[in-house]
């Protein structure tokens, strides 16, 4: 059967290619008006967040490949669950089909996400519903529930005065990839596979969780204006020594400071906790010092000046295509 026959083959299909998982948490999955999911156990509390894909304002369909946006698109909602040192329990997905939508494409979009979710390690990820509609462009919706012991979220908020700031992995590389995506770059180049392939830092916020971070953030517009919003949200300023910000080679400063879809996680911690440099393989530097004050700060040789804080704004005409 074409599973662009019908909605419901199109479920059909949807439903075949998903693992088979076993979720004490999901009563009723797929089949329903609705899911029906069991309430965590003692001790924990659930996380929920929600995350998009948009034809024209994250993707042009020319240069991004339908498998790596299905993969992307679940690594995005499951990076927002790392951030706050959560476990993914399940996840909704809704999809808006555009007539230009193959059923290949499709085939490959769906597989993408669940072969994503197979490599960041939580096959027991079940998908528990979700919608679909058509429309003039194509747009895919996902919501991720995990779940964290409570109250020990890790929240933008946490952040004292004299914490450090850390950052996994290198940055830049994703604005890189997609500059050299869109100018018709090999789909092997590592910035292109950095753009398209985001990893979402799971074992890292889990970690962060016992180790004693304060506050934490999943970088996905950008270095200087989620540095902004930890700061924010904290009531301080941050200081940023920029010789120590790792970067992805050959990577410029708007790269580094402004470029979005990183998905690594930067977070802040005080003096007394024992973070790594490396977990599991994974770099963790640290790039800075919250201070009293506000706004986000370069310090350079020792001078010190304001950051402008801009990054992607979905609601900026100014904004690229391929961000996140």
């Amino acid at each position: 059967m074409m599973i662009l026959a019908s909605e419901n083959a199109l479920v059909d299909y949807i439903v075949r290619t998903m693992p088979a998982v076993d979720c004490e948490l999901v009563r009723v999955g797929i089949g329903d008006d609705a899911a029906v999911i069991r309430p965590l156990g003692q001790g924990y509390e659930t996380v929920v967040t929600t995350d998009q894909l948009v034809e024209d304002k994250h993707f042009t369909r020319g240069t991004h490949p339908a498998g790596s946006l299905g993969g992307k698109l679940i690594a995005r909602g499951v990076s927002d669950v790392a951030a706050m040192g959560g476990q993914p329990q399940w996840f909704l997905l809704s999809l808006c089909l555009a007539e230009w939508c193959s059923e290949e494409w499709i085939k490959q979009f769906i597989t993408g996400l669940f072969q994503t979710i197979n490599s960041l390690q939580i096959s027991g990820l079940p998908l528990i519903g979700g919608d679909l509609a058509s429309g003039k462009i194509f747009s895919a919706h996902v919501t991720v529930a995990g779940s964290v012991l409570t109250e020990r979220a890790l929240l933008r908020s946490g952040a004292r005065d004299g914490d450090s700031l850390f950052v996994s992995g290198k940055l830049g590389g994703s604005a890189l990839g997609l500059e050299r995506l869109l100018g018709g770059a090999d789909p092997d180049d590592p910035a292109v596979l950095r753009h398209i392939n985001p990893e979402a830092r799971l074992a890292l916020g889990q970690f962060l969780v016992d180790a004693g971070a304060s506050a934490a953030i999943d970088i996905s517009d950008g270095l200087s204006i989620d540095a902004g919003r930890l700061a924010k949200a904290s009531g301080l300023a941050v200081e940023i020594e920029a010789e120590r910000v790792p970067r992805f080679a050959e990577t410029s400063d708007e790269h580094v400071w402004h470029g979005g879809e990183e998905y690594e996680l930067l977070f802040a911690a005080p003096p007394t906790a024992a973070i790594p440099d490396e977990l599991d393989g994974l770099e963790i530097t640290r790039i800075g010092t919250f201070r009293a004050g506000a706004g986000v700060f370069r310090n350079e040789r020792g001078a010190s000046s304001a950051v402008p804080i801009h990054g992607f704004d979905h609601l900026s005409s100014k904004s690229h295509v391929g961000e996140s």
